[in-house]
């Protein structure tokens, strides 16, 4: 802020106006950020004893959170003396109103938490992962909600739509704690928004643990060879051990983490649920894909709730292709999916059911879009006319169906085979896509591209696309 900023002045610029401004801050309401190792500060006496009492007071209380930055003291001396009082500051609650009045799409949002043994309402850092703000719910309640909609007391249980229960962000006690606060105050109601996720690599080692313990052992034992000098006790023992180690012993069980499935088991309570998030391959086989159903020793999560999602966000998964099927067709009222910080994408190897309305798929190195030049082939054959309507030298190129010189029933026949396998996709949003790599060109209907529904943001090079 300069020596001329008026804070009244500001808080009174018209809605929109304060909205763009806060839109730059990109969640981040605080001026400082770990580094990850300590700077070099020359401290007076009275300043080193008062960071001795925050350490020794007040660190201990939000351990769980800043657990991960405990190796920049800085840091964490600094967060401690601004996050006592940012929570209060005029500008950050300001903001937290029109996150309010914006439905989250502002700051994004909310996490529940536990912070010294109460619920809280927790804003993280997007891109650093740590504890901004928090409040009470009924704190939020009196200085947040109430200022747009005093006239309905319950307006945060009935219609705030972006709170957030995090399995990863919190750490599997934190998550446990969370989850049985909210079971003992019965505030299952008050989720919005799930997002599973887990230390991936700690829980396939934990599964390899489980394999070695299943039967391993029995590989250990030499059978060694028989001989005519062999006496019938030992040819007998090792008959018994070659049945051992010749019978499949070493069986994979796979297991879900404590306090994940405890969220599955609960999520028959989270009435106001709107949107599941997954972030990596094994939450996802488990949890999400309906493909092949090898799920059977999981308690996954019940038909019934999946049939009333309206959007699923899938993260970090390693490629979707052949090998690697995702259908999310039981998940029967789909309205929205997005596939996020994904290696490699075949769409067609992409089952969503008829429901889906919108498909948005962001930071991903090669994207395939479906093959309907095949089929459309197969309708046409070589009487398909397009007009090239792309200006010289650019790219993509643009063909157009000539209306004229095509048969009304051919064309019809042609826009089928996109509606028949996506009937109710009015949009598709693309998000820094490195590369598409197509064998046939990009074949989408006229009303999609003409109507910006299907949009290409900061993507690589495409060849050739063909409107019907």
């Amino acid at each position: 802020m300069t020596e001329n900023f008026s804070l009244e002045t500001f808080l009174q610029l018209p809605t929109d106006i304060r909205k763009h401004v806060y839109y730059h801050l990109d969640g981040s309401l605080m001026s400082i950020a770990p580094n990850g190792y300590d700077e070099i500060e020359f401290l007076t006496k009275a300043e080193r004893k008062r960071r001795k009492k925050l350490l020794k007071y007040m660190f201990p209380v939000f351990k769980p959170y800043m657990e991960l930055f405990k190796s920049d003291s800085e840091f964490i001396y600094k967060w401690l003396e601004m996050a006592l009082w940012l929570r209060y500051d005029s500008i950050v609650l300001d903001c937290l109103r029109l996150n309010q009045l914006y439905e989250g799409t502002l700051l994004g949002s909310i996490d529940l938490i536990t912070l010294d043994g109460h619920l809280q309402l927790g804003l993280f850092d997007k891109k650093k992962h740590f504890l901004q703000v928090w409040y009470s719910k009924k704190d939020y309640q009196k200085l947040i909600m109430d200022q747009y909609f005093a006239y309905d007391k319950y307006k945060a249980d009935s219609d705030c739509d972006f709170i957030r229960f995090n399995l990863d962000i919190l750490s599997e006690t934190m998550s446990t704690t969370t989850l049985t606060n909210l079971l003992r105050k019965q505030y299952l109601s008050f989720i919005s928004q799930l997002w599973f996720g887990e230390d991936e690599a700690k829980a396939l080692k934990e599964e390899g643990v489980i394999m070695v313990q299943d039967g391993n052992d029995d590989y250990n034992d030499d059978t060694g060879s028989t001989s005519e000098d062999t006496d019938d006790n030992t040819l007998a023992t090792n008959i018994k051990r070659r049945k051992l180690t010749t019978t499949p012993t070493i069986k994979k069980k796979t297991t879900l983490s404590p306090h994940i499935q405890m969220a599955v088991n609960n999520m028959k309570s989270m009435k106001n649920l709107q949107i599941v998030s997954c972030r990596g391959d094994r939450l996802f086989k488990h949890l999400i894909n309906g493909h092949g159903l090898t799920n059977r020793n999981v308690k996954s999560i019940p038909s019934t709730i999946k049939k009333k999602i309206p959007k699923l966000e899938l993260y970090q998964l390693s490629n979707i292709s052949r090998k690697n099927v995702v259908d999310v067709t039981l998940w029967e009222n789909l309205r929205s999916v997005t596939l996020n910080n994904i290696e490699t994408i075949d769409m067609n190897m992409l089952i969503i059911p008829p429901s889906c309305a919108s498909l948005t798929i962001k930071h991903v190195s090669e994207c395939k879009w479906w093959d309907f030049k095949p089929s459309i082939d197969r309708i046409c054959g070589n009487d398909i006319k397009t007009i090239d309507t792309s200006t010289r030298n650019s790219l993509p190129k643009l063909e157009i169906i000539d209306e004229k010189k095509m048969d009304p029933k051919l064309i019809y026949e042609c826009q089928r085979v996109f509606w028949k396998n996506l009937p109710e996709l009015k949009e598709i949003i693309f998000y820094n896509i490195l590369k598409f790599n197509n064998k046939y060109p990009i074949i989408m209907p006229r009303t999609l591209y003409t109507n910006k529904r299907v949009r290409f943001n900061s993507c690589g090079e495409i060849n050739n696309i063909i409107l019907l």
